[in-house]
């Protein structure tokens, strides 16, 4: 059936996977465009070309090894497995929501597992699956329970945040660093709060959220 997409510029894009994603267009399916153009004088004129929709990665599975552990500690890892695609190679995003919170998803990367460490809370785990293609499947990898972190003695929470900075620039996770540095800001704003009954202790959570984002300044402009 021939469906008109209300399209009036001299230009047509589509991005295809939002429009699986919504339901617009089938994953396999093979769909012809048409283009009618017509002039102020009455000229027409037209063309058309056909694409197919290629199928997402299936298959797999992306799951938790470590689902738990203490914040800015404990490494959380999430591993992808058994993935199958005409269109290799395979590229991974791995995501951590917040509960009641969007998605955070990391840059894609070759590397079938994803190792991180977290502020202290509740997660949601993602994992997209893509394929050279652009076309993709998201897999939803399991729930993290991250606690208070465990300090030895003389250890401060400052200390501990730089740790896992300096680890995740090991690991040449400067996404991550980026991602646990709001976390970390949100979480330091929410325990004072709660532990003081206010939010009096702002001094606290900005010299704390402040050392740590001047820790990752520090770590990424030593790679330029």
């Amino acid at each position: 059936a021939l469906v008109s997409t209300g399209w009036g510029s001299e230009s047509f894009g589509l991005q295809i996977m939002d429009a699986v994603d919504a339901g617009v267009l089938l994953a396999g399916a093979t769909y012809t465009v048409t283009l009618s153009a017509g002039t102020a004088s009455g000229a027409q004129g037209g063309c058309s070309f056909s694409f197919m929709v290629g199928l997402p990665p299936s298959g797999g599975t992306c799951a938790l090894v470590q689902a738990s552990g203490f914040a800015l500690q404990t490494d959380i890892r999430v591993q992808c497995k058994t993935w199958s695609t005409d269109a290799l190679p395979l590229s991974y995003s791995f995501g951590f929501a917040p509960a009641g919170g969007e998605v955070n998803w990391m840059p894609r990367s070759f590397k079938s597992t994803g190792s991180f460490r977290l502020q202290s809370g509740s997660y949601n785990a993602s994992t997209r699956v893509y394929d050279s293609d652009g076309m993709w499947a998201t897999a939803p990898s399991g729930a993290v329970l991250v606690s208070d972190p465990v300090l030895a003695d003389g250890q401060t929470v400052e200390g501990a945040i730089g740790g896992a900075a300096e680890y995740m620039d090991g690991l040449g996770q400067d996404s991550g660093m980026t991602m646990v540095a709001g976390s970390v800001a949100a979480g330091l704003y929410d325990d004072t709060c709660a532990a003081e009954g206010t939010c009096g202790g702002r001094r606290r959570l900005l010299a704390s959220s402040a050392a740590y984002r001047m820790r990752v300044r520090r770590l990424l402009l030593a790679k330029i």
